[in-house]
């Protein structure tokens, strides 16, 4: 249950990842868009301005066609944002920007009627001439300004946006190494005995189902080695059950560096430990529980708490369940515990064979 609702919360916190810079994306895109349109028209309000004082001059010094050239291309200019098609929209959605445009393209045709007006008479309309030039040019200053300005705070908010994607990045992997680390304690905690650090009883069932499986796939047998140690009580009365959890640690830890790395050691009850023992068949697997209880023997003998250990082996085939290997082993564990202890037993189908070194 807990792998479940961890699952779900790391995917809920990835969608909401993925939801969240997603936005961010579409706002930076949205937000470059604007600064690509603001470029542009800046671009050609600087035309607008400077083509202002260009056609004064050329006025003064009697160059119309130049002139009408320029005009033309600042009429263009106007028709492009203020009668283009779609690909100008952009402006239409700025009320500020359409009033101030409307305004300048009334005084861009003030501005021409004075050119008009001073090229027939130049000397009455100078001063008419001077001053629409200098209106517009103040009104396309102001324009450009102010979009300049508007283009630094968008410039400056794609900053503070990539930097909070910097932080959102970096949160989020402090976030998901934390998660990481607690699911993965969680898992182990969820599959190991917490006293003595090896597989508890769900891990023993997973495995146990796993070597079936590979035993249909291969035919190759599998043993279990159900081990109990003897008299055990006794040491939690004479010494007391924090002595108890001691020995439970060290036989643990003894018998996990005598196995290979391919066995599996799981405790299953109090003192009960079980062995997995994959592509081993009876004769070898009695072997490995012979050099288990001989390492224990010689190990816990000149403790304060000596002990040994007895043993079940059973092999499991193509025709024995998971059931009955364990049941096998515990009926070999119980013969071994009836016959006086400190010994291995194998479970054969007809009868008992005791075995011991």
């Amino acid at each position: 249950m807990r792998a479940v609702s961890t699952s779900a919360v790391l995917t809920f916190g990835a969608t909401l990842f993925l939801a969240a810079n997603i936005f961010i994306a579409i706002h930076i895109y949205s937000i470059y868009t604007a600064l690509h349109n603001d470029a542009v028209l800046i671009n050609e309000l600087g035309l607008i301005r400077g083509s202002v004082q260009r056609i004064a001059n050329l006025e003064l010094q009697k160059n119309s066609d130049a002139s009408a050239q320029t005009i033309a291309m600042v009429d263009g200019v106007f028709d492009y944002y203020l009668r283009g098609a779609g690909h100008t929209s952009f402006v239409h959605f700025n009320a500020d920007l359409v009033q101030h445009l409307h305004k300048m393209h009334t005084e861009w045709d003030d501005f021409k009627s004075s050119v008009e007006a001073y090229r027939l008479d130049p000397e009455c309309f100078d001063a008419h001439f001077a001053l629409s030039s200098a209106k517009l040019w103040g009104s396309s200053n102001y324009l450009l300004l102010h979009k300049v300005l508007n283009s630094d705070r968008k410039t400056n908010n794609i900053r503070l946006l990539l930097y909070y994607i910097g932080f959102l990045f970096f949160s989020t992997f402090l976030v998901l190494l934390v998660v990481k680390v607690g699911v993965r304690t969680m898992e182990y905690r969820s599959t190991h005995d917490a006293l003595t650090n090896v597989g508890n009883r769900g891990a023993f069932d997973a495995r146990l189902e796993e070597e079936t499986l590979r035993l249909d796939r291969s035919g190759r047998p599998f043993s279990l080695c159900l081990l109990d140690i003897d008299h055990f009580k006794t040491i939690n009365d004479n010494h007391g059950h924090a002595a108890g959890d001691g020995v439970l640690k060290k036989l643990a830890e003894y018998m996990r560096q005598a196995l290979r790395k391919t066995d599996g050691l799981f405790r299953v009850g109090g003192e009960e430990f079980v062995v997995l023992a994959p592509d081993t068949d009876a004769s070898q697997a009695l072997a490995l529980a012979e050099k288990l209880r001989s390492i224990v023997e010689q190990s816990f003998a000149q403790t304060a708490t000596p002990l040994t250990i007895s043993i079940g082996v059973a092999q499991c085939d193509t025709h024995t369940t998971p059931c009955d290997l364990y049941k096998n082993a515990d009926m070999a564990l119980y013969e071994a515990k009836r016959t006086g202890r400190n010994k291995v037993v194998v479970f054969q189908k007809k009868h008992i064979t005791v075995e011991r070194a």
